[in-house]
């Protein structure tokens, strides 16, 4: 009777402990590579580039960079952001622990080299949740996450294209 009560127990710690799993350790379902949405800044004309840097782990980084053009190379960056995401079907989230942003005394240096990007050491983790929908064989996606009254205003959906 001692034998089976210890082997019951020694089956419960088992399935528990392989039935617990973290949101880090989930499959992302295979998103992997970079997709960018860009847009004109109108004040001094360059274009500024959100990238979306999935690996297949759910590790993701967000950066903001400046460049000329769209598709041209990155002049600098004005942020980095890192973290997770999970995608669950269409429902997606990303949690964002690490801030880096580019910060200099002279109102026109609006970017620098990545390595110059200081972390914001008191900044909270940030949860966000929407939808993620591919489209075009996965070449596109669009990205949105609902309104809150935090923010100033509503982007909407935004429509990244893959570059990697």
């Amino acid at each position: 009777m001692k034998s089976q009560i210890s082997l019951l127990f020694a089956i419960l710690v088992v399935v528990t402990c392989f039935s617990c799993q973290k949101k880090d350790d989930m499959n992302p379902a295979g998103m992997d590579g970079t997709y960018e949405f860009a847009f004109q800044n109108e004040t001094n004309e360059l274009w500024m580039v959100y990238s979306y840097i999935f690996h297949p782990n759910g590790d993701l980084e967000i950066t903001l960079t400046a460049r000329e053009n769209p598709q041209g190379e990155d002049l600098g960056y004005v942020l980095s952001n890192k973290g997770f995401y999970y995608l669950d079907g269409e429902e997606f989230s990303q949690s964002l622990q690490e801030y880096f942003i580019w910060y200099s005394e002279d109102p026109e240096e609006l970017f620098g080299p990545k390595d110059g990007l200081g972390m914001l050491e008191d900044a909270e983790e940030s949860i966000e949740r929407g939808t993620l929908v591919s489209q075009n064989g996965g070449q596109e996606i669009i990205i949105t996450f609902p309104c809150k009254a935090t923010y100033e205003a509503c982007i909407g959906d935004r429509v990244f294209s893959k570059v990697d």
